[in-house]
């Protein structure tokens, strides 16, 4: 996989790198929402969207580190007061990472677009468990709103 140049995000070559990364269907590490200062963030001036028993809270950020810039950073969150067991956790973890992957192309695009750079964190929270089309359908639908939202900024 290349390497997102240290390029402010501006340059074309930079451009073209994420522009590459967003043709597949794949989340990268540079997806992946892992700073504490971001997270921190997040969870405390973001803005939420729900499909039970999805949630998805987000937050856009206006100074990105320059090293790191990808236009959606995601984070997938299971209570362990929910599912004592980290199997099960680790299961649902896994099938909302792989119905993100798979349904994401669109919103990275239009934040691309809008040249924003957008943290999402999306919180399983219900104690049952759910298959995975149940699931698949619930992460489509709060996406879509998500998406909607994404849209209509300036």
């Amino acid at each position: 996989m290349k390497e997102i140049s240290e390029d402010s995000g501006n340059s074309p070559s930079c451009q073209n790198e994420i522009t590459n990364l967003l043709q597949k269907q794949s989340l990268p590490k540079a997806g992946r929402l892992c700073r504490q200062i971001d997270i921190a963030h997040l969870f405390a001036n973001g803005k939420s969207v729900a499909a039970h028993p999805i949630k998805i809270i987000y937050s856009f950020r206006e100074n990105a580190p320059q090293d790191t810039y990808y236009p959606v950073k995601a984070m997938f969150v299971v209570s362990k007061r929910l599912f004592p067991l980290a199997v099960k956790r680790n299961y649902i973890r896994r099938v909302m990472r792989e119905c993100y992957r798979k349904h994401s192309i669109h919103l990275k695009k239009i934040t691309l677009q809008k040249n924003k750079l957008l943290h999402i964190a999306i919180i399983y929270n219900t104690s049952g468990l759910t298959n995975f089309n149940g699931l698949q359908e619930k992460i489509i639908v709060a996406l879509n709103r998500l998406q909607a939202y994404v849209e209509d900024i300036k």
